[in-house]
This record gives structure tokens, C-alpha cells and sequence, in this order.
């Protein structure tokens, strides 16, 4: 019994130092991603909102955003998310959909409500609407793609248009 007991209490001990590691490790391990800043998932539900839900077919990019699942960690196509430093949100940088036809509103107020976009493409597909006076396209837009999209816009003001840095 002695002997069973001099076996034993050192094992226990072994075990006992690999739990608490492992609850040390559990403790300090990077977060998962940051959720996305809520008011950017509601300008993509309102950009979704704005495609004709008969454009928008079931295989498509756009078919499977689902917001019940967070944006920057779920949409399997379609958006790229950053985070900013200092920030304990994810922004949604960039909105590519897939040439599937859409067509819709071009919702420029929703676009100008997401800060940190730096690329947009509305490539393939068909959108119409206004820029309204005074609505601005995101200071951090550096890449507009619209190869082969139909977009009738009336513009009311001057689309803000920036020249490079020198």
C-alpha cells in the first residue's frame, strides 16, 4: 500500500500542475474576431436591401448574407473587415459582389455611411438612383469598380472626386 501511495501522490500532483497549465493557457489566448461595428451591419442589410429580391438569385454571393450571423466572421463571400487599432470592432473595408445581374437602388447614403470602405465593386450588375447633394462617397474609398455595370444615376452635385497625393 506504501509503495501504490509513493506512485500516486506524484502522479496526482502531475496531473494536477497540467490542469492548471492548460486553464492558464484557456486564459490568456487571443479572443476570436471581433464582432462587426453594429452600424456597418446595418449598411450592408440596407446595400441588400436596396437589390430587387428577384435579381438576386439563390446561388449568388448576395443570397447567402445572412445577418443573423455576424458579417466579418460569417459571410462567406462578398466582404472584407479590418480592425482598426484601438478598436474592439471589426469595419467593414471592402463590398465586392458577384456579377450575378443585381439590380437595384443605388444606396449612396448607405455607402457613405461606411467610414473605413476602401474598395467597392458593383461589377455585372445594374443599379440606378441619385446622389443627393451633399452625400459624399467614404474618404477612404480608393477602388470604384463598375466594369460592365449599368448604372444610371442622376447626380445632384459633383461626384467628390479626390486627386492622388504628389
Amino acid at each position: 500500500m506504501a509503495s501504490a501511495a509513493r506512485v500516486l501522490a506524484p502522479m496526482a500532483l502531475l496531473l494536477s500542475l497540467v490542469l492548471q497549465l492548460a486553464a492558464a493557457a484557456a486564459a490568456v489566448s487571443p479572443p476570436g474576431p471581433s464582432p462587426t461595428f453594429p452600424g456597418d451591419k446595418a449598411a450592408l442589410a440596407s446595400l441588400k436591401s436596396a437589390v430587387d429580391a428577384a435579381t438576386i438569385p439563390s446561388y449568388s454571393c448576395l443570397a447567402s448574407w445572412d445577418f443573423a450571423r455576424d458579417p466579418c466572421a460569417a459571410f462567406p463571400c462578398g466582404v472584407h473587415c479590418n480592425t482598426p487599432p484601438n478598436s474592439s470592432h471589426q469595419r467593414v473595408a471592402g463590398v465586392s459582389l458577384d456579377p450575378a445581374g443585381y439590380s437595384g437602388t443605388l444606396p449612396a447614403p448607405v455607402l457613405a455611411s461606411l467610414p473605413f470602405l476602401q474598395t467597392l465593386s458593383l461589377r455585372g450588375n445594374s443599379f440606378h438612383g441619385s446622389l443627393p447633394a451633399g452625400v459624399a462617397l467614404p474618404p477612404s474609398l480608393r477602388v470604384l469598380v463598375l466594369s460592365g455595370a449599368v448604372c444610371e444615376a442622376d447626380a445632384a452635385g459633383e461626384l467628390p472626386l479626390r486627386s492622388p497625393a504628389a
